[in-house]
């Protein structure tokens, strides 16, 4: 089963990767970071340290502020 979920997810992000600059593929791509201890607590119960909550509050206002300022600029557009 996870054999699928990787393939998928890496054949969505290697088709994104066309349509997205890099900085910001690799900035959403930290999501996975993010979000694998807060699994890992929501389906295991193990607590995440202080440290792994800042570094995840850190990286959630970095990519919230990624795609706010995102919004104000002018898409370029695609050949």
């Amino acid at each position: 089963m996870g054999v699928f979920q990787v393939g998928a997810g890496l054949a969505i992000y290697t088709v994104g990767s066309k349509v997205v600059p890099a900085a910001e593929l690799a900035l959403l791509s930290m999501t996975e970071v993010l979000l694998g201890p807060f699994w890992v607590w929501l389906f295991l119960g193990e607590t995440a340290s202080v440290y792994t909550l800042i570094g995840g509050v850190i990286l959630l206002l970095a990519i919230a502020g990624n795609a706010l300022t995102s919004i104000r600029r002018k898409p370029v557009p695609v050949l």
